[in-house]
């Protein structure tokens, strides 16, 4: 037998966890906890040891999961940019320009 409300209670962690992926989201650097500081007019840290799921919960970031969920992916791509540029920058013979000639 089933506890009352233990269902909803499974029902909306299960919601919760998609927002979870994007807060652990390794991508994510400053500049991006400061964008979404600024969206929910709320300082978001995870660097501070006050930043728990229950304090991330209190800032009701479940709210904006879709806004959260867009700018961890755009961080994604933002570090997939960077990591190419790096290789780019390591390796001198891809900046060499390369002759084409016609078939």
């Amino acid at each position: 037998m089933r506890a009352p409300g233990a269902q909803e209670r499974v029902d909306a962690f299960a919601l919760t966890m998609p927002l979870l992926a994007d807060l652990r989201n390794p991508a994510l650097r400053p500049r991006h906890w400061a964008e979404l500081g600024v969206h929910i007019d709320a300082r978001a840290d995870p660097g501070d040891a006050g930043f728990t799921l229950e304090a991330a919960l209190g800032l009701r970031l479940d709210q904006h999961a879709g806004f959260i969920a867009a700018l961890s992916a755009a961080a994604t791509r933002q570090q997939a940019v960077e990591q190419s540029l790096a290789v780019r920058a390591a390796a001198p013979a891809l900046r060499e320009p390369v002759a084409c000639r016609p078939a």
